[in-house]
């Protein structure tokens, strides 16, 4: 949805929408949540403010939550400056769609805001490399006569070359003339008579739409198959412990277009675990059949799920969200409806700092931002000690909030810091 790190086409905002609405469409499935509290989009992925406006144009909205930590810590100012740039990108676009610059285009708008917002300017100084990418001929429009940087590369937006990022690419081979086989298990893992409004209307499978290619040689249908077969109750080769029981809860291909690289397969929702304490269903459980040992196989070059459906009566099994951004802005003082963008970011370096810098870091950009969250590998290091770290951070905390008077969120990573006996 963005020119991010993170890259996505336009049509991604889709995925904003799954994340808030009680009805979804995804790329291939109508999803009901069943009144299943809306999960909190966060932007993240190499934004900054300059990549803000077209992204809000784009979704329709701005209440999200945003984790930018270049954005922030990479403002030439600092991450104070870097947080408000962000507030700013927000305020810009709101201003521009309401009229205030204008029948003009966005690019323009936001410029022209810039031109009397020091911290949006300095995001231009900044990222230059964006700057040239979204905002052509912003160097003229706001005076500056320095040298911007190399324009960023061009991006293919085919579903297949995505997944096939999203693995790594691989250096070019020479083909083999040998036609490779996987073990040929399309005749129990695989059923195309199967409708889908059929599997629908049962309500006893989770449906998975990926992109699959097969390696050089590999049969199609067979690779999906032995996909199905290691996503479930089989192995790369048959064993004697199967027994008719066993069968009835195979994942089954029901669809394949080979020349678009799409696969369908239907999981029993028996496969997947549940809570051990409460008999919850788990999305881990989900997850680890439906993309997890799959990603290994010798037959297969890629795979990558592009939708998934789950029926009704397995959806109501999950818990859902405990909050969402609505209770972020009760908490930052917003009221519950229409709080726009809540500005968070990352620390950076995401690993490194020892406590006293890192409770620093928070500080700076508490100074204009509201919410940050420990990065995923942050945590507990040797270095920058859980309990020597939040009082860092606490510190930091009371000091932001008495400066400015607004309230400031911070989330730490959290992992099991006891051991019972």
């Amino acid at each position: 949805m963005s020119f991010g790190k993170m890259e996505g086409d336009a049509s991604d905002k889709n995925i904003g929408f799954m994340l808030q609405d009680d009805v979804a469409d995804g790329p291939y499935y109508r999803q009901e949540w069943e009144g299943m509290k809306q999960t909190t989009p966060i932007i993240s992925g190499g934004m900054n403010a300059l990549r803000l406006p077209a992204f809000f144009e784009n979704l329709g909205h701005s209440n999200v939550i945003l984790t930018a930590g270049g954005g922030a810590f990479g403002h030439k100012d600092g991450p104070k400056q870097g947080a408000i740039s962000c507030a700013q990108g927000e305020e810009s676009w709101k201003l521009w769609k309401a009229g205030t610059y204008g029948d003009v285009s966005l690019s323009d708008g936001v410029v022209e805001y810039a031109k009397t917002h020091e911290e949006l300017k300095g995001a231009f100084l900044t990222f230059q490399k964006d700057a040239d990418q979204i905002y052509p001929g912003w160097k003229e429009k706001l005076g500056y006569t320095g040298e911007s940087s190399v324009q960023a590369a061009s991006f293919n937006w085919q579903k297949k070359e995505l997944a096939a990022a999203f693995v790594g690419a691989s250096k070019a081979r020479k083909a083999s003339s040998v036609t490779r086989r996987a073990l040929d298990q399309s005749s129990r893992y695989a059923d195309l008579s199967l409708t889908e409004e059929d599997l629908i209307k049962n309500g006893q499978h989770v449906l998975v739409a990926y992109i699959m290619k097969p390696k050089a040689g590999y049969d199609y249908l067979a690779t999906a198959a032995h996909f199905a077969a290691e996503s479930s109750t089989g192995t790369n080769v048959n064993v004697c412990t199967t027994d008719d029981f066993t069968k009835t809860v195979d994942a089954l291909v029901y669809y394949i277009d080979p020349e678009n690289e799409e696969m369908k397969i239907a999981y029993p929702t028996a496969l997947f675990d549940r809570n051990i304490t409460d008999g919850r269903a788990m999305m881990c459980s989900v997850l680890t059949l439906s993309i997890g040992n799959n990603q290994g196989m010798g037959d297969v070059d890629y795979g990558k799920i592009y939708d998934i459906y789950f029926p009704p009566q397995y959806l109501r099994l999950f818990d859902g969200p405990s909050c969402c951004v609505i209770d972020m802005w009760r908490i930052l003082g917003r009221g519950t409806v229409g709080g726009g963008l809540v500005v968070g970011t990352i620390i950076k370096p995401k690993l490194g700092l020892q406590p006293k810098p890192f409770g620093q870091a928070c500080y700076g950009f508490w100074q204009g931002g509201d919410f940050i969250k420990n990065d995923e590998p942050q945590g507990n290091q040797t270095f920058c000690q859980m309990n020597e770290c939040i009082p860092e951070v606490v510190k930091a905390m009371r000091a932001a909030q008495e400066e400015t008077g607004q309230g400031k969120l911070f989330s730490p990573t959290l992992r099991r810091m006891t051991r019972t006996r």
